[in-house]
């Protein structure tokens, strides 16, 4: 059922949802303050594309927010979302409104504000979910993606499937008569850019993403599966000092993982080593392969890319794949770099 879904920001974020909302056939509105962004969307994408301040009532009212079924208020301003979503919730009474916000005690204020508008409100802090999926990527050894689901009780973990892997071949129904023992089900096969939901006879492929479903217990299990080695690194490399490498750096030294952390500029080096006094910080270029090699990526370590620019990230994971790191998980906020 189509729904009309108002989104203001047109960032990488924004445009991101408008393109692919419009494409299931959602009737997609975007709000851009800047006149040149806004003039480029309505060239590339099929969406009606409002130019004006996504937090004036009456920018808003021309939007068509009272007869939305959507919000979703994704600029790089927490001031201005949380009006956003404030109007959208006291004036136009609009059903589900989702919230970028970087600030935590934002993120509690729109819990509170939250409570006395009708509808649902969900605050995203997109820091903390980055962080959350590299993190849940270090619990699982060779997985491409892994969600946790139902608090946890459930993993879900998508593993790419080369020509080694010992299910090859095999339909789904063979597999549960080869591993009656294994507590696991094939969830989805994603296959030339396109999601499958696996039948009996399906046949996993070279090339396809497998996701499987199990509980953490046997998450071993499900890796070995797959032909790969349960050989979770004892160490890990973290590029860059922000947000989300503080909330990996915070983890992994939570659960006793040599952590060391290359930071460029020497003054934020300096403090992160009074708050991670674990770990051995590294004032230095992550695209450097000298200081690379010096925090120790040429042995068996994952290296984190996490800094606040995308290309930096990029080339210091290549590097870093390239002298030797057991796994390589890059940072990017733009879709064309997945």
């Amino acid at each position: 059922m189509s729904k009309r879904i108002v989104v203001v920001g047109a960032g990488v974020v924004g445009v991101t949802c408008a393109a692919r909302l419009s494409h299931d056939g959602h009737d997609v509105v975007i709000i851009e303050r800047d006149e040149d962004a806004a003039g480029d969307l309505l060239e590339r994408l099929d969406v009606q594309v409002i130019q004006g301040n996504g937090s004036s009532l009456a920018v808003l009212r021309d939007a068509g927010l009272d007869q939305a079924d959507l919000l979703l208020a994704v600029t790089d301003s927490d001031e201005v979302n949380m009006i956003t979503a404030m109007i959208a919730g006291t004036e136009f009474h609009v059903e589900t409104k989702v919230v970028r916000l970087h600030s935590e005690e934002y993120l509690k204020n729109i819990k509170e504000l939250a409570r006395n508008w009708p509808g649902k409100t969900y605050g995203i802090n997109p820091g903390r979910i980055a962080a959350g999926r590299i993190i849940s990527l270090l619990e699982v050894p060779h997985a491409a993606h892994v969600a946790r689901l139902l608090d946890g009780r459930v993993i879900v973990a998508g593993f790419r499937v080369d020509a080694s892997c010992p299910l090859l071949g095999k339909s789904m129904m063979q597999l549960k008569s080869l591993y009656p023992d294994e507590k696991f089900l094939v969830a989805a096969v994603y296959r030339r850019d396109q999601a499958l939901l696996p039948r009996g006879d399906t046949e996993l492929q070279v090339g396809d993403t497998a996701y499987f479903s199990s509980v953490p217990d046997r998450v071993p299990e499900m890796v070995r599966l797959m032909g790969y080695p349960f050989d979770r690194e004892d160490r890990i490399v973290i590029g860059g000092g922000g947000r989300i490498a503080q909330m990996v750096a915070s983890d992994a030294l939570s659960r006793d993982l040599a952590t060391t952390i290359i930071r460029r500029n020497k003054k934020m080096a300096e403090k992160l080593a009074a708050q991670f006094p674990e770990a051995l910080l590294l004032h230095g270029d992550v695209t450097d392969e000298a200081i690379l090699r010096e925090a120790g990526v040429n042995r068996a370590t994952t290296y984190v890319a996490a800094t606040d620019d995308q290309e930096t990230n990029l080339l210091s994971s290549v590097i870093a794949k390239g002298i030797g790191a057991a796994r390589v998980i890059t940072l990017v906020d733009n879709p064309a770099y997945g």
